[in-house]
């Protein structure tokens, strides 16, 4: 098991990865579907943050994915 903050190492090292919330496990499976669809909202807020998006129609369509209340200030991912 390997704790890191930088999703770039889990995409890159493991076949299982795990999200967790204030010390507890919310979500755990094989790697490529809990970064691609997780089924925990603070997962998926987790990545939407997260990941880079440079195409600036791709970025707005994101940041609207996420919730009302936590979306990013105008400008920002």
């Amino acid at each position: 098991m390997l704790a890191v903050h930088d999703l770039a190492v889990v995409d890159g090292l493991a076949d299982r990865a795990g999200v967790l919330r204030h010390d507890r496990l919310v979500e755990y499976g094989d790697q490529q579907t809990v970064m691609t669809a997780p089924s925990e909202d603070c997962a998926r807020e987790l990545f939407l943050a997260t990941s880079p998006v440079p195409d600036p129609v791709k970025r707005a369509e994101r940041q609207a994915e996420r919730p009302a209340g936590r979306r990013a200030e105008a400008g920002t991912l």
